[in-house]
């Protein structure tokens, strides 16, 4: 199914986080690296960060969705996102940081971060801040729904 992870480690699966976004896959979202800017000294408080990645693991599991064409074809692969946030705490842009290898994947994977990071709450302690969480997206056969 899917997962999504960033690049330290944190993933949500796409089939629950699609699926990662189980207790194990949302440990591991909250261990993720995360681009920031400002805040005091500089960076976001890291446990706020943690907890936004796990918030949006917990959205993106419900969004969940492996496209028929890829299940049909047996396409497996990880797509990893971005979700750059505004000082406003929404989601500025969500990008396509780096491919599963499938259009139809990375799509999907897009689409879901979307709608997980417009549901997904924002720690106070994040608020007034801009910065940018990385998660990687799973989509691997053996996880779909």
């Amino acid at each position: 199914m899917e997962a999504v992870a960033d690049r330290g480690g944190a993933a949500v699966a796409a089939g629950d986080m699609p699926r990662s976004a189980s207790g194990a896959e949302s440990a591991a979202a909250g261990r993720g690296a995360a681009a920031m800017t400002e805040g005091p000294a500089g960076r976001p408080d890291a446990d706020g960060i943690r907890a936004y990645r796990i918030g949006l693991a917990r959205e993106a599991r419900s969004h969940r969705r492996y496209p028929p064409l890829a299940l049909e074809r047996g396409w497996t692969g990880t797509a990893e996102i971005q979700v750059d946030v505004s000082r406003q705490g929404r989601a500025r842009q969500i990008l396509l940081a780096r491919s599963s290898g499938h259009e139809i994947l990375d799509r999907e994977a897009v689409t879901m971060m979307s709608h997980a990071a417009a549901l997904a709450a924002l720690p106070d302690s994040l608020r007034g801040q801009e910065f940018a969480v990385r998660l990687p997206v799973v989509f691997d056969l053996a996880d779909r729904p």
